[in-house]
């Protein structure tokens, strides 16, 4: 019997510290939402208590509360979203002409300048450079042999900007802010 309550009594902690995970992450999400900026959450964690919470309760079907943790469901829902708007990316890259490989310039750089960070990457064409900072863009030349640059604005759809000096700025390059400037500039490969 004593055993019995001893089970009951952590199963019941798990839970309301499952429920105050799930509270915690709900509210971070609205947070997010009013202020514009990502606001984190703890995603995962109300998932697990409640999970085992509701395992070694008395009444199993508690383990069910599992299911509204928000933090699983936004990160299939995420990976959906992505997939579908690479699938664009990717789709328009292959139409005209270009590989997941590149082709390398191995005499050329390029220099990334983007809220005060510079970033060297080496030049492919046809390629894309997918950025930490969550950004992606591909070089590419048109049938004339002018360059230009493929952005990916995410739900904004793709934005093709000419490229025919060896400098380009690109405005709002990131879909997340809407404000900032990116600059890419192409420079000899011993540029330090």
């Amino acid at each position: 019997m004593e055993e019995f309550f001893r089970y009951n009594g952590v199963s019941l902690i798990l839970i309301v510290l499952g429920l105050l995970s799930v509270f915690v992450t709900y509210g971070a999400a609205r947070a997010s939402a009013k202020s514009g900026r990502y606001v984190s959450g703890i995603p995962f964690v109300g998932l697990i208590l409640l999970l085992i919470g509701g395992l070694i309760s008395a009444f199993k079907p508690l383990a069910l509360l599992a299911l509204i943790d928000p933090g699983p469901w936004w990160m299939i829902g995420s990976m959906i979203r992505d997939y579908k708007l690479n699938k664009v990316f990717f789709d328009y890259l292959e139409s005209n002409g270009s590989s997941r490989n590149g082709e390398y310039d191995y005499d050329l750089k390029l220099l990334v300048r983007y809220d005060g960070n510079e970033i060297k990457l080496p030049y492919k064409i046809g390629s894309p450079y997918y950025m930490t900072i969550g950004i992606c863009f591909a070089i590419m030349y048109d049938q004339d042999g002018n360059r230009y640059v493929i952005l990916d604005r995410r739900e904004n759809g793709l934005d093709k900007i000419s490229f025919d000096w060896n400098t380009v700025e690109v405005v709002n390059p990131d879909y997340k802010k809407n404000n900032g400037n990116m600059t890419i500039e192409v420079v000899s490969a011993k540029y330090d």
